[in-house]
Formats: C-alpha cells, sequence, structure tokens
C-alpha cells in the first residue's frame, strides 16, 4: 500500500498495488479488502512485475531511446 499518494506513477492502482490517503483508516481497511478480493499477492504479481519493469535499468534506456527517435522525427519534420 502506498500512503499519502506520494508519488503515485509507481503504483498502477488495484493492478500493481493500491494508494490510500495518509490518516485514513477507512480506506486503508477499503484497500486491504480489495487486495484480498482481489487475490491477494498471486493477483497482484503480474502488474509488479509491469511496473518494476518500467523502472528498471532496461526499462528506462528503452523510454530514453523512443524519446530520442521522437525528437529526431520531430527535429526532421521542422527542418522539411
Amino acid at each position: 500500500m502506498l500512503v499519502n499518494k506520494k508519488m503515485p506513477e509507481f503504483v498502477a492502482e488495484g493492478r500493481s498495488g493500491y494508494t490510500v490517503p495518509a490518516e485514513d483508516p477507512d480506506a486503508l481497511a477499503r484497500a486491504v479488502l480489495a487486495f484480498y478480493d482481489a487475490g491477494g499477492r498471486d493477483a497482484l504479481a503480474a502488474g509488479v512485475k509491469r511496473q518494476a519493469a518500467l523502472y528498471s535499468w532496461d526499462g528506462l534506456a528503452e523510454a530514453l531511446l523512443e524519446l530520442t527517435a521522437e525528437a529526431r522525427e520531430r527535429r526532421a519534420r521542422r527542418a522539411a
């Protein structure tokens, strides 16, 4: 669980975890129930792996290469 939604981009809500506001025990209880209703750890395992891959060195390098290619394409269109 991510409390207070600081850096929520690291959590795909309901797919790799749940975010809850700080000092909100009712929200925390709902998130815990949702976790178990969804099948617990096994249900989130694939989502956690997908999210982790986004922030791995390979994932970051791939994103940087994509951004570089997009920038080159935009530059080429402006130059044409």
